[in-house]
């Protein structure tokens, strides 16, 4: 898995926070969670609208082979209701894949509101946490919540030039 805001490849699905910046990784695992259900709902789907291929085969060479009007009948009727069966497989096929089509584009949805609120700063001469925390949050005193983002031990010790990262969302 990728980070949507540092971009480090290779993240454990499990994790719940980046381990290089922080971010919140658990709606990209519930995103990826639904992408293998629907990737295996998909899946399931192709594999009977073969069978059931399969089995028109079948159908259509018993056809052409049976001499008994009732055999051709039975056949038919079969034959009419696996085609039927076919047509309600491709409906559901054609919704699952509109649904995996919705998720696509919730899942860039929720990246684009994801760098929306996601920002860094490069920390310059005189600033603190608590001047950092006035300009992007508008509340001194969410200077804490900047510092445990940032895994910053003692929130009066930044440099100049360091990067810090702030997440507007609470």
């Amino acid at each position: 898995m990728e980070c949507p805001v540092c971009h480090r490849q290779g993240i454990d699905s499990l994790l719940q926070k980046c381990p290089e910046c922080g971010a919140d990784l658990t709606p990209l695992g519930r995103i990826q969670k639904l992408r293998q259900r629907v990737k295996r709902n998909y899946t399931l789907m192709l594999s009977l609208i073969v069978i059931l291929v399969i089995a028109n085969l079948i159908g259509i060479f018993q056809y052409h082979s049976s001499t008994s009007l009732t055999k051709t009948k039975l056949l038919s009727d079969s034959v009419t209701q696996l085609i039927q069966v076919n047509q309600e497989l491709s409906d559901s096929l054609n919704i699952l894949k509109d649904s995996l089509q919705k998720l696509f584009v919730a899942q860039k949805e929720y990246s684009k509101t994801e760098e929306s609120t996601t920002l860094e700063h490069i920390v310059v001469k005189g600033e603190s946490l608590w001047k950092i925390a006035e300009k992007y949050l508008g509340d001194g005193s969410l200077y804490s919540k900047i510092a445990r983002d940032n895994f910053l031990s003692d929130p009066s010790q930044i440099a100049e030039g360091q990067k810090i990262i702030i997440h507007k969302n609470p």
